[in-house]
């Protein structure tokens, strides 16, 4: 579940089930004893790929495609 550049987001929706609480204080214990690395987050970055897209440039390929 938890590989190079998983996203929070993607662990909480794993873990649904249990409360917030407990996965951000379990993914803290896996921090402490070195198993997991967290580092910030990219400003690129969007799960729901709404604002990464310049639209009038895929317009443009996908009338190009004929």
């Amino acid at each position: 579940m938890v590989g190079t550049g998983t996203h929070a987001a993607v662990i909480l929706t794993c873990l649904r089930s249990h409360p917030y609480e407990h996965v951000l204080e379990w993914l803290t214990r896996l921090e402490q004893v070195g198993l997991l690395e967290s580092v910030p987050q990219a400003g690129a970055d969007d799960l729901d790929f709404s604002g990464n897209f310049n639209r009038a440039a895929l317009a443009a390929a996908h009338n190009a495609r004929g």
